[in-house]
């Protein structure tokens, strides 16, 4: 069991983070109760209370302690990047691999928090517009550079792109499969990224190619080269003059 790191509690309460993160993940948001919490940790009932106000409060700090690390690991590994396209590719990346590693706390956000009562006016709702606006920052910077259409609305493309992510990853959140972290980055970047853009950029594919091109003219050209050196063109060419 991970153990949920906050910036503010005291040991006994991140040891009841970590008691309830692990008893959300296995059975869910509503058949967890303060009792089964209050039994791992060793305490009472009433102890737990003495830390948190709710088992709602509980579920927060739990996401908390998920998401505020990511948040700030991405927006750090961004500040740096000035190219959109390449800001959108290690959001899209560090996205998906937070959903590999950490599956089961990634489910109870996309399936139970979010349709609970006063989610969006939650702290937990603030740092995901936070995080998601590292997105809607970058599309709009493409799109105020021209290098995106200027006919989109880079709130939708958000809308779609962290979308696409759960969808893809939703098997392996459910235990169903395995996430090609490598793979799915890439089909996102191709469907969802390529499609904004003014022009389409090189892949790997078209880079390979161009590489191959190149590959043979520099051939023929050195070809070329030792034939005029060594004196046979010169012949070849007076050959074909008379």
């Amino acid at each position: 069991m991970s153990e949920v790191h906050t910036k503010t509690k005291s040991p006994r309460a991140g040891q009841i983070l970590d008691a309830a993160r692990a008893l959300f993940a296995e059975a869910g948001y509503e058949a967890t109760s303060i009792a089964g919490i209050a039994k791992i940790v060793g305490v009472a009932d009433g102890a737990i209370y003495r830390h948190f106000a709710s088992k709602r409060e509980i579920l927060h700090q739990v996401i908390l302690g998920f998401y505020e690390p990511l948040v700030d690991s991405a927006t750090d590994a961004l500040h740096d990047i000035s190219d959109p396209h390449d800001r959108l590719r290690v959001l899209v990346r560090r996205n998906l691999t937070a959903f590999a590693q950490d599956p089961l706390v990634c489910r109870l956000i996309i399936a139970e928090a979010r349709v609970l009562d006063g989610y969006y006016e939650s702290e937990v709702a603030d740092l995901s517009r936070r995080y998601t606006a590292l997105a809607v920052d970058a599309v709009q910077e493409g799109i105020d550079t021209g290098l995106f259409r200027g006919d989109i609305d880079a709130a939708s493309v958000r809308d779609v792109l962290f979308g696409a992510m759960e969808h893809m990853s939703w098997a392996a959140l459910t235990g169903r499969g395995p996430l090609d972290i490598d793979k799915s980055t890439a089909t996102i970047m191709s469907l969802v990224i390529d499609g904004i853009s003014n022009k389409k950029r090189p892949t790997d594919a078209d880079a390979a190619r161009a590489s191959t091109v190149l590959g043979g003219q520099l051939d023929r050209l050195e070809s070329l080269i030792d034939r005029i050196e060594s004196g046979k063109f010169k012949a070849s060419s007076a050959g074909t003059s008379q």
